[in-house]
């Protein structure tokens, strides 16, 4: 039994080829009509299509050597302008492993020939592999060969202070986790740092974003005053929020004091307390709106019919949510949770401008301790602390990786 090759117009009239056998007859009109084929692939009559119509196929039909070429422009009745004009080239229809085609049906002129192409893009093709030498050279030079320097320095007494090196072992790592520095205490401020800011970000974003998709006036003034704060500068948003977070005038604490609440009146980055959230949510603020973007994009590559289907058999607003749109946004979700993970381990600037690691060092994270380190010539130390977090964000990144991707939900 033959397959049928399925194709749709620009106006969304569907016609049925069937390989091997003729399925257009040109007319004095420049219309094209859809004719009968007998055998068991014999579509009903199809409505006409226009020629110069570009038309694209539902699904690749797998045929090789597809092309279709029509006669040229006959008075009507005449016999070259009968069905059997037009040949099909087949070979063995699949649709295991299909092809994408795109049929373009033209006219030069009216006295030149209707011709029917089937353009065929092999996903297949091998590119030449000297394609990816000059990147992969690239990222040796600038990434894989500094990091391993790194790694080996850290075996070593390097430091300002000396211009001899000599090999330590596990010296300076035992000095990062002893419990007598404050090492230990920069390892897990950056842990707590990660995880509440992902949460946090993660939480507020997937909430606007669900928020803005539709039904809002002036939906694009929205979305771009949320996600302004991710393009201004880390310096620019540090000085600001430190002048609004200033214990004695600060924009915050005044504005507590004119209604009538200075109890409330904090101070934001001088309370040990307080300090290290006051630092969580700046980076929110500023944070939020790209991890937002990113999953209202995903949001509205879902297609509506999951929904209207829902919506259909009686699902509320808040089912349609938990059982068809977070399903389908869960590739999505894990994007954007590694994407937070990787920046909170890392975090430095922020931190930096806000705080500079105190009071106390309690808001003092990794990247700051190694910036103090290198800042006092304790140039080994400091690559030791830079390769214990990059050890960690190695595991952490391919475990969330690996345990977000599991059992996606395909469209």
């Amino acid at each position: 039994m033959r397959e049928i090759i399925s194709v749709t117009t620009a106006n969304d009239h569907q016609v049925d080829v069937c390989p091997g056998y003729p399925a257009y007859t040109p007319t004095p009109d420049k219309w094209i009509q859809a004719q009968e084929p007998s055998g068991s692939c014999a579509p009903a009559l199809q409505p006409a299509v226009k020629a110069g119509t570009e038309i694209r196929s539902d699904w690749g039909s797998g045929v090789s050597n597809q092309e279709a070429i029509g006669p040229r422009a006959h008075p009507e009745g005449s016999p070259a302008a009968s069905a059997s004009s037009i040949r099909y080239l087949t070979g063995t229809a699949s649709r295991t492993r299909p092809r994408l085609t795109t049929p373009v049906l033209r006219r030069v002129s009216p006295r030149q020939p209707l011709e029917l192409r089937a353009i065929t893009v092999n996903k297949k093709k091998i590119y030449p592999w000297y394609f990816v030498v000059a990147p992969l050279l690239l990222y040796v030079a600038l990434f894989v060969l500094p990091s391993l320097i790194g790694v080996g320095y850290s075996f070593t007494d390097w430091s300002s202070y000396s211009d001899e090196i000599s090999f330590v072992g596990w010296e300076n790592f035992t000095e990062v986790f002893s419990p007598k520095r404050d090492y230990l205490d920069a390892i897990l401020n950056t842990l707590w740092f990660t995880v509440v800011s992902t949460v946090i970000k993660t939480a507020l974003a997937l909430l606007f974003a669900v928020l803005l998709s539709k039904g809002v006036r002036a939906l694009n003034l929205h979305r771009s005053i949320l996600y302004l704060p991710a393009v201004l500068s880390v310096l620019i948003v540090g000085i600001v929020f430190t002048a609004i977070l200033d214990p004695s005038n600060g924009l915050i604490n005044e504005a507590l004091r004119a209604v009538g609440l200075g109890g409330l009146a904090q101070r934001w980055l001088v309370d040990p307390s307080l300090a290290m959230w006051s630092v969580i949510a700046v980076d929110v603020w500023r944070g939020m709106g790209y991890i937002m973007t990113i999953l209202l994009v995903g949001i509205l590559s879902i297609s509506p019919t999951y929904n209207e289907a829902a919506e259909i058999d009686g699902a509320s607003t808040w089912q349609r949510f938990r059982h068809v749109t977070l399903p389908l946004l869960r590739p999505t979700l894990a994007v954007t949770i590694v994407l937070n993970v990787l920046y909170g381990l890392k975090v430095f600037d922020i931190v930096y401008v806000l705080t500079n690691g105190g009071p106390g060092h309690r808001t003092e994270v990794l990247y700051t301790a190694v910036f103090q380190e290198f800042s006092s010539g304790r140039y080994a130390v400091g690559t030791a602390l830079s390769t214990v977090m990059l050890v960690i964000m190695l595991i952490v990144g391919v475990f969330m990786i690996r345990t977000l991707t599991r059992n996606e939900v395909q469209e």
